[in-house]
């Protein structure tokens, strides 16, 4: 009974899928990125900035993050004013850092 097909559906013959061959027919070309340049194109002395202020950044997130949830959580007031003073110098140093080179 279900395994007969129905009058109605198409042979597999007759259906057209070559409408959706052509990639024409679907939108406009999709634009290629151009290469990025190597890395050995900055100067090592940049190269070296960049590196320090990502590490000196990620520290001082972690610790202002941390000293927040020291105060917050556990009522530990020194020790996470402490880790938030931390990260705030930190970020202060990190933008120091990032000025100068900026100037320069």
């Amino acid at each position: 009974m279900f395994d007969e097909p129905a009058d109605e559906e198409p042979e597999e013959e007759e259906l057209d899928f070559d409408v959706l061959d052509s990639e024409s027919t679907l939108g406009p070309e999709i634009p290629q990125a151009p290469e990025p340049p190597p890395a050995s194109e900055a100067s090592e002395e940049l190269q070296k900035m960049f590196w320090s202020v990502v590490v000196l950044l990620n520290i001082a997130i972690l610790a202002a993050s941390l000293g927040v949830m020291y105060v917050v959580f556990r009522g530990r007031l020194q020790f996470g004013g402490g880790l938030v003073l931390i990260g705030l110098l930190g970020g202060l140093h990190a933008y120091r850092i990032y000025r100068r080179w900026e100037y320069e």
